[in-house]
Formats: structure tokens, C-alpha cells, sequence
């Protein structure tokens, strides 16, 4: 197989089965396509900027190897994928354990866990202060964290247990990758921004969901 195609194939392996079980009769995620889209775009346009900031300043780079050259901009088109791959099935787990494990959502005391990642966040932003990509990552995590449970009245609809359980369960896949498949690591690389690409995700898209007002997204 040509090593060329890697990242790509990771994004069609990856998006497959979630889209195909996306008209289970009991999930049906399909029905909420309408709300999903929006939801992915206005994250994913903010995350591309990022994107190509920091390949542009030299923090991050592309193995050459697993990519097909083609690009927009200086990202490789199989990193703009990503956020359409991503996204999509991220929301993908989030809805099937809503709808099929109702019962292990509720997490006691969650606000008192997200207080102590955001805290932690905060304390390696500024630890990390001089690799720039960590420093904000980290610090931006926890000011996102610390806006969700400020401004509660504009996340009435964002369930923290849901999307902490999601985002640990999408977390397994790049695990396994980085342990078993070399070639994987540099999907495995963007692990770090998953985490705040994904929260504003979420949020984004339990407002468009319950809401229904694409400009209510803005306020949130």
C-alpha cells in the first residue's frame, strides 16, 4: 500500500462506521445532521486558523510519508479533514451514549472535576509558559472550562458528565494507535486539541440542538 495515503485512510476508516450507524433506528443521528453542520463549522474554521498559524511558525510539522501532498494553505488537505472527520464522530459517541447508556451520564460532583482539570490546565499553561502551543493550549482549555460554569445561562443544554465520558472514550482509539501502529502517530500528534476543539463542539451543538437559532451559537 502506498504509505502516502495513511492519513487519509485513517480519516475514511474512521468516519465509516459512525456515519453508516448513523441511521440506527434508535440513535438516529441523521435527523440531526441539520444541527451537527453548523455546529462542526464554526469550530473548525476557528481551529484551521490555529492550524495553520502554528505549522506556518514552525511548532508543528507533517511527515511527508503518510500525507498525499496536496494542501491548502500550508495544511496538508487530509489535516483540514480532520475537522469534519473528528467532529463528526465525536458527536457520534456523545449521542450513542446518551441514548443508549442514560443511566452512567450522571457523574457526582462534576463540577468540582472540571474546577480541578481546569485548575491543573491552568497551572501547566503557565508552567509550560515557553513552548507555545502547550502554554495555550492548556490555558485557553482553562478559560473555556471556567466560561461553561460562569456563564451557565448560555450552556443550559451542555451536559459536562456526557461530554467528559465521550471525550474519554474517543481518547482510546489514539491510545491504541500510538501503542501498535507507528504510522498512526501523527494522527495521534493532534490529540492535544482535541479536548477544546471538542468541548466548544459540544456546546455549540447542544445549542443549535435545543434551540434551534443558528445565531443563538454566537451568545454561547
Amino acid at each position: 500500500m502506498n504509505s502516502h495515503y495513511t492519513y487519509f485512510l485513517i480519516h475514511l476508516c474512521s468516519l465509516a462506521g459512525p456515519l453508516l450507524l448513523s441511521f440506527d433506528r434508535k440513535v438516529a443521528f441523521y435527523k440531526k445532521w441539520k444541527f451537527v453542520f453548523p455546529a462542526m463549522l464554526i469550530p473548525a474554521l476557528i481551529f484551521l486558523v490555529w492550524d495553520e498559524y502554528f505549522t506556518r511558525i514552525g511548532v508543528w510539522s507533517f511527515n511527508e510519508s503518510y500525507i498525499t501532498g496536496m494542501k491548502i494553505g500550508h495544511l496538508p488537505v487530509e489535516e483540514v479533514l480532520f475537522f469534519v472527520t473528528v467532529p463528526y464522530c465525536c458527536l457520534f459517541v456523545y449521542e450513542c451514549l446518551r441514548v443508549y447508556f442514560p443511566r452512567i451520564i450522571a457523574i457526582k460532583n462534576i463540577s468540582q472535576i472540571y474546577f480541578l482539570l481546569g485548575f491543573v490546565a491552568l497551572i501547566l499553561g503557565f508552567w509550560h509558559f515557553d513552548k507555545a502551543y502547550t502554554s495555550y493550549t492548556f490555558i485557553l482549555n482553562a478559560a473555556l472550562i471556567a466560561c461553561v460554569f460562569l456563564f451557565r445561562i448560555y450552556f443550559s443544554a451542555f451536559d459536562p458528565s456526557s461530554f467528559l465520558i465521550s471525550y474519554i472514550v474517543c481518547l482510546i482509539p489514539f491510545l491504541l494507535s500510538m501503542d501498535f501502529s507507528p504510522p498512526f502517530r501523527l494522527f495521534f500528534t493532534t490529540m492535544r486539541k482535541i479536548w477544546a476543539f471538542a468541548c466548544f463542539l459540544f456546546c455549540l451543538h447542544q445549542c443549535t440542538t435545543f434551540h434551534l437559532k443558528i445565531p443563538f451559537m454566537v451568545c454561547c
